[in-house]
């Protein structure tokens, strides 16, 4: 009966609906991380010229491939499960989450490109973290990770475009 009024075959408490997609996600991006990671260690092992300022130090496209997958299947999750309708008299119109979705994180994130600075931290940033760096905060509590994000902030920046 839920499905006919909701539409939504998932009807248990949440936790079944979030292994599962843990699952498909972990199975579409496996592959793709695998790729990724044989080809960061061939270009790596055999000095092949990269440009950085396309995808940074590490990261190339397989990996914001799998980054897109991975929150492409969550976000779908996220649909089915709240797939909020709004109602207008005896029908039921779904909203349209897509685009507000692509909305919500396309103008903040040009925002941040234009008038923010992100544009220039992407093309000119430095390629460790310091105290000098707008991600000093990280540098005292993981260090590792904020060098690691801006070594490779093209390619994980990017993932916002394509998603």
């Amino acid at each position: 009966a839920r499905v006919e009024t909701v539409g939504n075959k998932d009807t248990g408490g949440g936790g079944s609906s979030i292994m599962t997609l843990t699952r498909k996600a972990m199975k579409k991006c496996t592959p793709l991380l695998l790729i990724g990671l044989v080809r960061l260690a061939t270009n790596k092992g055999l000095e092949y010229q990269e440009h950085i300022s396309e995808y940074g130090v590490h990261w190339n496209f397989f990996f914001t491939l799998c980054c897109v997958e991975g929150l492409a299947v969550a976000w779908k999750g996220v649909r089915g499960r709240w797939g909020i309708v709004a109602t207008t008299g005896t029908s039921k119109v779904p909203l349209p989450l897509d685009g507000i979705l692509a909305l919500g994180m396309m103008i903040p994130y040009q925002f941040l490109l234009s008038k923010g600075g992100l544009q220039e931290f992407i093309e000119n940033g430095d390629r460790r973290c310091d105290a000098e760096t707008a991600l000093s905060f990280a540098v005292t509590y993981v260090p590792s990770l904020c060098d690691m994000f801006v070594a490779n902030r093209e390619g994980i920046l990017g993932v916002v475009g394509y998603f």
